[in-house]
């Protein structure tokens, strides 16, 4: 119950306080008449939280709701310039704060402290915005601006533990976010978009345990110290069981870690070497022998003790990475942060920022709901909070009964919030409570 009423006084803050704070920083209503930060900013948040694709007379219904009766033409006019810095900031500021849920029931992941995963996700935005926030260029779909939103959550305890804005042309490798420190026995799971062998040796030597794939190109030696052609190892020396060995990673770092490997099915092997080829073929070059090889095997790294991990709890941590991406999914499949009705620029980015405040609103409330088990869906949870959207923003000016709805809602969404086991291709619970289960490496 401590934790609903920290959510209650989190959400009633940021969309009060924080907000009225940050209006009058930006300038945002210049005249407080009907309309203040904290009401406008609770207008488009609840509005597009309820409905992604709200116009504005439904808009000027939430406003209502939210104390300012308004007309929707008076909403059409505060999309401007003030109004996007005005809800940037607002979401910059509300992501400092960390709000935690209990500890999710599973032991694999309660041997560390802390399960990280980390990630990104590209939004694309309106090609006058490309000096601020420049995507990745033109043609081939790509978007001439775009904001890239890097995102580390904790699967232990739920927590955004990050969430910051970049723009999407900068490579993940080379986010901030490789330096943000960790807490000592914490596992941190990323794609293969950050690897680097000098951020890894700089967690390990920080007591931060990591499992990442590798890429092809990586320096990797013998424990004695001779440089190992993997693919050539794996191919004369490994059938078709996994198998694991001691390893120095890098070129200059070589440190200790092991390097799990296993073959993969052939349908498998076609899918990667399909994708392969239209990659290269994108950017006019033809994918070399190794690399078609390389799609044989699922190879992981990880300088996680044998004794604390073994190889099939490893693989069933790493297959829990697509947590991050299934997050990711629901902002953009059901929250639409990435869509809008209306074609004017400043619209479609107040936009973006107001379903990111609204999606981390909503991943507050399932962490007092469903988040501690293991078998929770968010789109389930997401499905049926936005039918309480409205009741919430009724009671927002009272925390007591903001919390006595949200403590309600926790038991609604706990009756209704959970997923079925699978008899073939099990779940990421199931493998998280029975790694045995699983068949196969990564795909």
């Amino acid at each position: 119950m401590r934790m609903i009423s920290k959510v209650a006084r989190s959400v009633q803050c940021v969309l009060t306080d924080v907000a009225q704070q940050v209006g009058h920083e930006c300038r945002v209503v210049r005249r407080e008449r009907k309309f203040t930060a904290a009401s406008l900013a609770q207008t488009l948040v609840f509005g597009f939280w309820q409905n992604p694709r709200a116009t504005v007379e439904e808009l000027a219904w939430m406003a209502a709701a939210c104390g300012a009766a308004v007309t929707p033409q008076a909403i059409e006019q505060r999309f401007n310039s003030k109004l996007v810095s005005f809800l940037q900031r607002l979401l910059e500021a509300m992501v400092g704060q960390i709000v935690s849920g209990p500890m999710v029931a599973t032991k694999l992941l309660r041997r560390f402290n802390g399960v990280y995963l980390q990630d990104s996700t590209v939004i694309g935005l309106p090609s006058c915005f490309a000096e601020q926030w420049p995507g990745c260029g033109r043609g081939n779909g790509r978007a001439e601006a775009g904001l890239k939103v890097q995102v580390r959550l904790d699967l232990l305890r739920g927590s955004l533990d990050r969430l910051q804005l970049e723009p999407a042309r900068d490579p993940d490798q080379k986010s901030s976010l490789q330096h943000a420190t960790l807490p000592r026995g914490a596992l941190r799971l990323a794609d293969l978009g950050y690897f680097c062998v000098t951020t890894l040796a700089r967690l390990a030597a920080d007591g931060v345990y990591w499992i990442s794939r590798i890429q092809s190109s990586t320096a990797v030696f013998t424990a004695e110290g001779q440089r190992l052609d993997v693919i050539r190892w794996l191919h004369e020396h490994v059938g078709n069981e996994p198998t694991e060995c001691s390893i120095l990673l890098g070129a200059r770092e070589r440190f200790a870690c092991r390097l799990l490997a296993m073959r993969v099915p052939q349908e498998v092997v076609s899918r990667r070497r399909q994708r392969l080829a239209e990659q290269a073929r994108r950017k006019g070059r033809t994918p070399s022998q190794a690399r078609l090889r390389w799609c044989e095997w699922s190879v992981l790294v990880t300088n996680v003790p044998s004794h604390q991990l073994s190889w099939v709890e490893a693989w069933s941590l790493m297959r829990a990475r697509w947590q991050i991406e299934l997050l990711f999914k629901l902002w953009k499949q059901y929250g639409l942060v990435d869509e809008s009705v209306s074609r004017k620029p400043y619209r479609r980015v107040a936009e973006v920022f107001a379903k990111l405040i609204a999606a981390v609103l909503q991943h507050w409330l399932l962490l007092t709901s469903v988040w501690k088990a293991a078998d929770r869906s968010l789109v389930k949870v997401a499905a049926a909070l936005r039918r309480w959207v409205q009741p919430i923003a009724a009671r927002l000016s009272n925390v007591h009964q903001l919390a006595d709805l949200l403590r309600h809602l926790a038991l609604e969404l706990e009756r209704i919030g959970r997923i079925k086991p699978r008899a073939k291709n099990p779940s990421h619970h199931q493998l998280l409570t029975q790694p045995h289960l699983l068949n196969y490496g990564l795909t």
